[in-house]
């Protein structure tokens, strides 16, 4: 009596199973999902990426113009204009690169599709507009879309016209004129790559909103920096000239009251700097070495320096000049071929970065570790060392006999890294006088591997035995840490 009603249940529960199957099958659940989901998922794709994703069904269609349509930041480069899959695709000055990158990307179908994004934009506000493609020639449609991006109240705006060999185009001229079609400039960051920048003095005053400058391979006015940036961008705070032809003596005001980050690399004709910013924190220069005065930074805790000429008293005065600043704890320098012997003392500084780059003809040997040493001596406050040597490839004839380093004791040094660790003979003994004379060391840390800072934000992989492969570098680890596990310490040893 009680068995057939539980049977008739079961059977109904089965077939509520199998239909709720069937509609499971035949229903379109990517068309179900709910609208702010839709617009999430969007928002996360690239401009072309989203555009495709919007075929999908026409509910797509339609959160597209809430999406990409309306987004504040709009950013205009080879994966947002041809799909995510080319976000491999990297611009460099090289012309073999340049050329295949032209031949693959076609200008007018990039032009094409971002004026058919501008047409359709239902946005009231852009905050960021960024360009990145080879437009030299492509003069009104640039203005129209720098116009566009004004007249959107634009905050942020990015210019990056790489150079096309083929067509052979000149720099585009900013057209700053059409800052002045807003009653004020709500310009706050531009950085120009490849452009020509020379605005009457009339119109110096449309800068006046600027917190942050990026001016790469630009033309500028000969009066531009000291009489509009120095004197009418009082807000300035970042500062960043790369590869731009200066005047042979660039000073930096004093009027610069919020300035606090300052990149100078490989800027022709420069001889002399003079610099003073009470705020300046953080400094970068590559390039030959100029006579370097910091006439009030008081402020200044990091200098990142690559002096591209071997001039030795140019280096030494450099180091002098850096050793003056009394707030200075962070040392990066970038050493070509051997490092500098004239050393002054450093006596705050509590973190040095060194990354020496050593050429097809160096011997990575005891010599370089020995001024190494000079630079502990020159910084007895010294808290973090970090090591990192670029060698063209590994090779046997760096694994000379061992030499025994001898010397003095470091009273404060931490924490060590090495990178780019070839296991050779001289920096085996270095990490052994390390783990031996630094008397309050931490820890140490050996990589053969390892990531070198450029300047500017740019980095270069170390591989020091050529090949980023653990199985060359496994032949020689064992043998690290046998011969540094003799040394008695307290400090951990790292291997990687």
């Amino acid at each position: 009596m009680n068995s057939r009603p539980k049977k008739t249940r079961l059977m109904d529960q089965t077939e509520i199973l199998a239909n709720a199957d069937e509609e499971g099958k035949s229903k379109d659940w990517i068309d179900e999902l709910p609208s702010c989901i839709v617009s999430y998922i969007l928002s996360l794709l690239t401009i072309k990426d989203a555009w495709d994703a919007s075929l999908v069904s026409r509910r797509w269609q339609e959160h597209l113009w809430n999406s990409i349509l309306t987004r504040p930041n709009l950013e205009f480069d080879i994966p947002n204009i041809f799909g995510s899959r080319y976000a491999g695709a990297k611009f460099t000055d090289t012309t073999s690169d340049s050329i295949r990158l032209i031949n693959q990307f076609k200008t007018p179908d990039f032009v094409q599709r971002v004026n058919a994004v501008l047409k359709h934009y239902r946005g009231k506000k852009v905050e960021s507009f960024k360009v990145a493609f080879f437009l030299d020639g492509s003069t009104a449609n640039l203005d129209n879309w720098i116009r566009f991006a004004i007249t959107k109240g634009v905050e942020v705006l990015h210019l990056h016209l790489f150079h096309d060999p083929i067509h052979g185009t000149k720099k585009y001229v900013f057209p700053y004129e059409l800052l002045s079609e807003l009653k004020s400039s709500t310009l706050k960051h531009l950085s120009l790559h490849r452009c020509v920048l020379r605005p009457s003095p009339d119109h110096f005053d449309r800068f006046n909103q600027l917190t942050s400058l990026c001016l790469n391979q630009v033309d500028l006015g000969e009066t531009f920096l000291q009489a509009c940036m120095f004197s009418v961008c009082l807000f300035l705070e970042s500062l960043t000239l790369i590869r731009c032809h200066l005047d042979s003596c660039l000073i930096v005001s004093g009027s610069l009251l919020h300035l606090n980050d300052l990149k100078l690399f490989q800027c022709f004709n420069l001889s002399r700097i003079e610099i003073s910013a009470l705020n300046l924190i953080s400094f970068e220069y590559t390039g030959r070495i100029p006579t370097i005065s910091f006439i009030q930074a008081p402020r200044l805790s990091r200098i990142y320096f690559w002096g591209l000429n071997n001039d030795t008293i140019a280096n030494a005065n450099a180091l002098t000049q850096f050793a003056s600043t009394p707030a200075l704890e962070t040392l990066q320098l970038l050493i070509v071929q051997e490092v500098p012997q004239s050393i002054p003392t450093f006596r705050y500084i509590k973190q040095l970065d060194l990354n020496i780059v050593l050429g097809e003809k160096s011997d990575y040997n005891v010599h370089d570790l020995m001024l190494v040493l000079n630079l502990l001596k020159a910084t007895p406050v010294l808290e973090e060392l970090v090591i990192k040597v670029r060698h063209p490839k590994y090779s046997e004839k760096n694994q000379q006999e061992r030499t025994e380093i001898s010397g003095f004791a470091h009273d404060c040094l931490r924490r060590v890294k090495m990178q780019g660790f070839q296991s050779n003979a001289c920096e085996i003994e270095f990490a052994i006088w390390l783990l031996k004379y630094s008397l309050k060391l931490e820890i140490m840390v050996i990589d053969p591997f390892g990531d070198m800072y450029l300047g500017g934000d740019m980095w270069e992989a170390i591989d020091a035995y050529g090949l980023r492969s653990a199985r060359s570098w496994e032949e020689h680890r064992a043998f690290v840490q046998k011969e540094l596990k003799r040394v008695q310490t307290h400090a951990q040893v790292i291997v990687l």
